[in-house]
């Protein structure tokens, strides 16, 4: 295993998931439905615990790498415009579940130790997740379900 590589993609994994946080908590104010609502803030946790769990394997890694932090450079993400309406916040919120899916793809492809390989499969698993709903609420928004109309402002 290229710790310093493994490292450096973790440590841009980390970042990008404190980004993905801080924007997913400015769409609180703007969902204001209470189900769709519930399950923005859980995907919210899932990040925050991803974030956590990241930090944890940078920490375990780094003890073992004597050089200095590697220069990690944070993808460009799409960030939200408040009072926008609930379908252009939760497109941004897809395309950025996008781009985390193929940050923890690409983790696949290098050469990583169970326990990184594990917590990485784990986070995938969640973010193939956060897509999938995502997706199902802009469907179903874009049907004009009586689920989501009404509490939203579009």
């Amino acid at each position: 295993m290229d710790r310093k590589k493994v490292l450096e993609k973790l440590l841009k994994l980390e970042m990008r998931e404190a980004c993905v946080i801080k924007i997913y908590e400015k769409t609180f104010s703007e969902i204001h439905d209470a189900d769709i609502l519930n399950q923005i803030k859980n995907i919210c946790q899932d990040h925050e615990e991803h974030k956590e769990n990241l930090y944890l394997l940078c920490e375990e890694l780094q003890e073992s790498i004597v050089s200095e932090y590697p220069d990690v450079h944070v993808p460009y993400f799409k960030d939200i415009v408040l009072g926008s309406g609930v379908n252009q916040i939760l497109q941004a919120l897809l395309a950025n579940e996008k781009i985390m899916n193929s940050l923890y793809a690409e983790l696949f492809n290098l050469n990583l130790s169970e326990d990184v390989y594990a917590q990485i499969e784990n986070n995938y698993d969640d973010e193939q997740d956060h897509v999938s709903y995502i997706e199902e609420i802009l469907l179903i928004m874009s049907e004009g379900s009586a689920i989501v109309k009404g509490p939203f402002k579009n």
